[in-house]
């Protein structure tokens, strides 16, 4: 089964982590480490912001909002934390191309993280306006369209002086599903958009053992928290709890005009949409004349898949 390969991969690294718990074959001295800090993305209640029905889908900052709840650690269970700080910049999809130098838009003391029961970390959910980001950037609503992105950077500081971001933080941090901390944000701007209903699919996939199926079903999509954003019941289209008896892959995925892109899959492992070794494509999308959802998704196990979604 396609387990085995992911728990030898498992042992390997428990194996190693046993072999260097004899100190003196650290090629550095165990005791005087430094530890550094980094912020944990606890909760996204808005991830994106929404362009308005008009032509050219300028930004709508009546109604955008980048909202998430971050959590501070360190070595002193967040007792180093003076203050974090969000740099933002600007990505420009559209013509024509604006660039403005990345800026600071907020700052959030140390006094504004509360110590969460649970953890004992430092814990704050930051809020900040699309109005306050266009001011920043010297940027106009009509500046900004439907599928544009901007990139909101984290700065974590310590209060001896040292500071923590996405450019100076170790990938296993940055990108890893257990600290969960990749110290910058990507937020879309989504054009209007309705995709929650009713669906008769179609799943082809290819399994761990390279051998196809296809399963044919209804399902509902129903919108998720964040703006333009949709849940799925099911992002394996079946193939999980079919072949392998696991769970269904329940997902989160968003509509950047037409574009879908994945936000979470909380799995086992990972799931990817618009990934590089799916045969079947990786352009996942809405046919804004038909409704037709195609979503073109794979795994860690090179496992992957085309659902198309045809409107009931």
């Amino acid at each position: 089964m396609k387990y085995i390969k992911y728990l030898s991969i498992v042992v390997l690294l428990l194996s190693v982590a046993v072999a260097c718990k004899d100190e003196s074959k650290l090629p550095y001295d165990y005791e005087k480490q430094v530890y550094g800090a980094y912020a944990t993305v606890i909760e996204v209640p808005s991830g994106s912001f929404l362009a308005q029905d008009a032509p050219g889908f300028p930004l709508n900052p009546a109604v955008s909002r980048f909202i998430i709840t971050l959590e501070a650690r360190d070595v002193k269970k967040g007792g180093l934390l003076q203050e974090m700080e969000f740099m933002v910049k600007f990505i420009d999809n559209n013509d024509p191309i604006l660039e403005p130098d990345e800026t600071s838009v907020a700052v959030v003391p140390a006094s504004a993280f509360t110590k969460d029961p649970d953890t004992g970390y430092p814990r704050a959910t930051i809020t900040i306006e699309s109005a306050d980001i266009l001011t920043a950037l010297g940027l106009t609503a009509s500046d900004v369209n439907g599928g544009d992105v901007f990139e909101i950077r984290h700065i974590l500081r310590l209060t001896d002086g040292r500071e923590f971001t996405n450019t100076n933080t170790n990938g296993v941090i940055t990108g890893g599903a257990f600290f969960n901390a990749p110290m910058l944000s990507t937020v879309s701007v989504l054009c209007p958009s309705d995709l929650a209903g009713t669906y008769d699919a179609v799943t082809d996939w290819v399994d761990y053992y390279g051998a196809p199926d296809v399963n044919i079903y209804s399902v509902d999509i129903t919108a998720a928290a964040g703006t333009g954003q949709y849940n799925i019941p099911d992002l394996s289209g079946g193939m999980e709890p079919i072949i392998w008896g696991n769970p269904p892959v329940a997902a989160v995925f968003e509509d950047v005009c037409l574009k879908l892109n994945l936000v979470s899959a909380p799995y086992a492992y990972g799931y990817l949409m618009n990934g590089p070794a799916n045969t079947f494509g990786n352009n996942s999308n809405a046919d804004p004349g038909t409704g037709v959802i195609t979503i073109f998704w794979e795994n860690v196990f090179a496992e992957y898949g085309r659902t198309v979604l045809t409107p009931d």
